[in-house]
Order: structure tokens, then C-alpha cells, then sequence
């Protein structure tokens, strides 16, 4: 199965109204998306805008690498996260472990639980770490010319607990039997505190983009 494949699988299965996603999403306006948007979700009545990464887990039988990589994983997580400088409010990462011998698949799913709590723990870290951060700023100002510079963070105004999009993450795991939300995201992240991010989520609540309408014929064959 590819990744392809698999996100075939997911909208054939688990989305009823496919009116609201948009498959291989490849420019928003005039700039190109890098990297592409694997699936976007759009609801216009309540502006949420959902970007999906889908990675495929595979079994390798043959003695130099039996087994299964871990590394879709952690790309999967990193391409994920790298949506956000696309305008939108939430992303998933989207596992597929469809074609894993069972065995595998409750090893997967406990490596899995393993990441969410690393990422539950980061949420919290940074989150505290931010609010301590912004309160010495307020108590000197010159304290903020230092992080800004010495940390190199980037500033989106005065909600700075959720810029890291931890929160805003989630995972998504698919087997043969069932889809299940390992990790929910939460929060939005707060694409309206950047002009540049903000003026990309309208051209997407728009659909000013280009995506690959005939990846959907591919569906409903």
C-alpha cells in the first residue's frame, strides 16, 4: 500500500461528505505549497481550514530489515507540523498500518502512544516556558530584544503559549478494523495573529487553490 492508496482507503471508508476535502493540495494562490497538503478539510460556516499528512508503515520480511521503520513516523510528524506556514488551524497525521501483521500493529500502536505523551509533554513544557518568558517581559522590556534575538522566536502577538502547534497536532492511526484519534488536536493555532498566515487561510476558505481534482475519480471508481 502506498500513501496513495491510503488515502483512498480513508475516504472511501471513514469521510461521508467529501464535498469539504480537497486531496493533493499543491498552490494556495499563486505560491506553491511545499510541503504538498496530502488532504485538506475545509467547513466555511464554522472557518476551520485541516491539513492531513497520510504515511504508510511497512513490514519488511527480508533478513537485512525485518521489521518495521519508524522513520514515517518522524518525517510524517515534521512535513505535518510544516503546515501550519500554510495558513491552517489543525493538522493530522494520518498512519496507516493496514498491511502490518497483527503483532506489529500493538507494537505500533504502543511506539505511537509513546510519541503522543513526548508531545503532550512538549505541549505543557512550552506552554508554562512561554508564560514565564512573557512575564519577565512585562516585567523589562529589554528582556524581550534579548529572547527575540538570542532564541531567534518567532512573535505572533500575545498568545505566544500556542505558537509551537503541539496542541494543534493530532494523530490518526488506521488498521483493517477500525480508525482511531491517538491524539487529538485541540487547539487552533492562531493564524490570525500573522497577516501573511491569516491571508492564506482566506484564499483557502475561498478554495483559491489548486489540487489534484482527478485524484477523487480515483475514489469513486
Amino acid at each position: 500500500m502506498s500513501e496513495d492508496d491510503l488515502l483512498v482507503y480513508y475516504l472511501q471508508r471513514y469521510v461521508n461528505n467529501r464535498k469539504q476535502f480537497f486531496p493533493k493540495v499543491q498552490a494556495i494562490s499563486t505560491l506553491p505549497t511545499s510541503p504538498d497538503i496530502d488532504l485538506l478539510f475545509i467547513n466555511q460556516e464554522k472557518r476551520l481550514v485541516i491539513g492531513y499528512e497520510f504515511k504508510v508503515l511497512k513490514y519488511y520480511k527480508n533478513w537485512t530489515r525485518k521489521g518495521v521503520s519508524y522513520r514515517p513516523i518522524y518525517e510524517g510528524i515534521g512535513e505535518a507540523l510544516a503546515y501550519f506556514q500554510h495558513g491552517i488551524d489543525k493538522c493530522y497525521l494520518v498512519l496507516g498500518l493496514v498491511d502490518l501483521p497483527s503483532e506489529w500493529v500493538t507494537k505500533m500502536l504502543e511506539k505511537i502512544k509513546q510519541i503522543t505523551s513526548i508531545f503532550n509533554m512538549f505541549t505543557d513544557l512550552f506552554t508554562g516556558w512561554s508564560k514565564e518568558i512573557h512575564n519577565l517581559e512585562k516585567i523589562s522590556p529589554k528582556m524581550q530584544d534579548y529572547f527575540d534575538i538570542k532564541l531567534n522566536r518567532p512573535r505572533i502577538g500575545d498568545s505566544e503559549d500556542r505558537q509551537w502547534g503541539f496542541g494543534c497536532f493530532g494523530i490518526i492511526v488506521l488498521t483493517k478494523d477500525y480508525c482511531s484519534e491517538v491524539k487529538k488536536a485541540e487547539e487552533y493555532f492562531p493564524v490570525s495573529e500573522n497577516e501573511d498566515l491569516s491571508q492564506l487561510k482566506e484564499c483557502l476558505l475561498r478554495k483559491q487553490f489548486r489540487y489534484k481534482k482527478n485524484f477523487l475519480k480515483t475514489v469513486d471508481s
